[in-house]
C-alpha cells in the first residue's frame, strides 16, 4: 500500500514537471487582453444623479470645477485677514423687512439656526437653502469632521447691493462681479420654493419634462428664457432690458414669468 502510494506521488510531481517543461518550451503566455484592468469609475447621471454618497475623488471626476467659487472666496478673505464676526452679522439696521437673511451655525456635525431677520422674499427661500445644507451635511460618513463654522445665509438675490456694505460677508444664491466677500452656495430651487410655486423642485421639474426631453443636437436653436420682471418690490432692469433686446428675434424665445395660476407659468 505503501509502495502505490509512492508510486502515485511520483507521478504527479513527472506530470508537473512534464507541463511546466511544455509551457516553457512553447512560451506559452496569458494573453494581455483578458488580464483585469483597474476599474476606473465615471459619473453616468443616470446612475449617479440621486448618489449622495460619492466619495471626494468621485465628485473631482464628476464635477472637475465644482469648487471654483469656494476656492476664490477662501482666497479672497485670507488675503485680507480673514473673516471677523461682526462681518456675518445680521444685518438689522437694514429697512423692515428689505433684506432676509437667517444667522445659521454649523457644530460637531449638526446644524443650528441662531437668529434671523425677515425679508421681504418669502423665507421659503432660505429653508430650501438650509435644507441643501442639512442634507449635504448628512451625506458625509461622520459628519463630525467638518469645522465648526457661523454664518448668515442671505436669501435675496442682491445679497450685497448698492452702495455695498463694506466687508459684509454672507453665504447667498448669486454674487455681483465685484462684491468678493460673498460665499456663493447652490441656488434655492433644488427644492420648490413656495407654495404658490407650480414648477416645483429641481427633481420633480426633471421628472415632469423627461417625456419632452430630446437629444441636444436635435433642440431648437433659440435663446429661451423665462422669469420674473418684478423682483424684490422693484422692476429687475437686466431683465427688462433682456426682453426689450431678444423681442421677435428669430434666434430668440423669452418671456416674462407670472407666478400663481399653472397657465401663467
Amino acid at each position: 500500500m505503501a509502495r502505490v502510494k509512492l508510486l502515485v506521488a511520483a507521478g504527479s510531481l513527472i506530470a508537473l514537471t512534464v507541463v511546466f517543461l511544455s509551457l516553457q518550451e512553447h512560451q506559452v503566455v496569458p494573453q494581455l487582453s483578458k488580464i483585469p484592468r483597474p476599474y476606473r469609475w465615471t459619473y453616468e447621471p443616470v446612475r449617479d444623479e440621486r448618489n449622495l454618497g460619492l466619495t471626494e475623488a468621485q465628485c473631482e471626476e464628476a464635477f472637475p470645477a465644482q469648487d471654483a467659487e469656494i476656492v476664490r472666496a477662501r482666497e479672497w478673505h485670507a488675503t485680507n485677514g480673514g473673516i471677523e464676526e461682526e462681518q456675518v452679522r445680521l444685518w438689522r439696521d437694514e429697512p423692515d423687512k428689505a433684506h432676509g437673511q437667517v444667522r445659521v451655525l454649523i457644530y460637531d456635525g449638526d446644524i443650528f439656526v441662531v437668529g434671523e431677520k425677515q425679508g421681504v422674499v418669502d423665507r421659503t427661500r432660505y429653508l430650501a437653502g438650509l435644507s441643501m445644507i442639512y442634507r449635504a451635511i448628512t451625506a458625509i460618513p461622520d459628519p463630525r469632521v467638518l469645522p465648526n463654522i457661523e454664518f448668515t445665509l442671505d436669501r435675496m438675490d442682491h445679497p450685497n447691493p448698492e452702495p455695498q456694505r463694506p466687508g459684509r460677508t454672507a453665504w447667498a444664491w448669486c454674487r455681483h462681479k465685484t462684491d468678493n466677500n460673498t460665499w456663493v452656495m447652490p441656488d434655492f430651487n433644488g427644492w420648490s420654493s413656495s407654495s404658490w410655486d407650480t414648477v416645483g423642485g429641481y427633481r420633480a421639474f426633471r421628472q415632469k419634462s423627461k417625456p419632452f426631453l430630446t437629444p441636444f443636437k436635435d433642440k431648437i436653436k433659440k435663446a429661451l428664457w423665462r422669469g420674473q420682471l418684478d423682483v424684490g418690490q422693484k422692476i429687475s432692469v437686466i431683465r427688462s432690458k433682456l426682453l426689450e433686446v431678444s423681442k421677435d428675434k428669430s434666434w430668440s424665445d423669452t418671456a416674462e414669468l407670472k407666478w400663481g395660476p399653472r397657465e401663467g407659468v
